[in-house]
């Protein structure tokens, strides 16, 4: 059996120079939280205050985002009615602004109730998985949130972990640990 033990791995001739494989996973980062809930009363995308944030090793990565934990929640109010709430990813690169990871507003994850009974309500756990490909220079931090809104039709209100409901079933009302993780992955 043989051991090897490092302080420091570099190039040869430059450091930051190792070459790897594509796929090989570079660095994790993981953020936990248990803050409270993040209510969603119109159609706009609103930041959830779920987080994390990396700054790459190398140039050109791929980052994989995961989150999982959130209770996802939404509730129709005096009449029956189509609903839901939605949630995605949004990137911020060295403070440029928040964006959508996929330029476009799309929903990773969401919660849908179609005719829904009046003064219904669902709680949902979370899992949003993604592959992003990030334009960054060496140095910059990325940041990422999630973001929601409730769905098209809905007059009620969506909540990203919504304390209740399965986090109250124990008669604590206590929300569960979220897990967002980024992953860098070579490119």
């Amino acid at each position: 059996m043989s051991t090897l033990s490092v302080d420091t791995i570099q190039g040869k001739t430059t450091a930051n120079t190792v070459a790897m494989p594509s796929g090989s996973v570079v660095q994790i980062v993981a953020s936990q939280t248990t803050l409270g809930s993040t209510t969603m009363s119109s159609n706009s995308y609103v930041a959830t205050g779920t987080a994390v944030s990396i700054t790459p090793k190398l140039a050109s990565s791929k980052i994989y985002l995961d989150c999982r934990g959130a209770i996802m929640h939404h509730n129709a109010h005096s009449t029956v009615q189509n609903y839901g709430s939605m949630f995605s990813f949004y990137r911020d690169v060295n403070g440029g602004g928040y964006a959508d990871v996929t330029g476009e507003t799309r929903t990773f994850t969401g919660t849908y109730k179609n005719l829904a009974d009046q003064y219904h309500w669902e709680d949902v756990v979370a899992s949003m998985h993604y592959l992003d490909t990030p334009s960054y220079s060496l140095g910059q931090t990325v940041n990422y949130k999630i973001y929601g809104r409730r769905g098209q039709n809905n007059s009620g209100n969506g909540y990203w972990h919504h304390t209740g409901g399965i986090s109250g079933a124990n008669g604590a009302n206590t929300p569960q640990m979220i897990i967002f993780t980024a992953t860098e992955i070579v490119g």
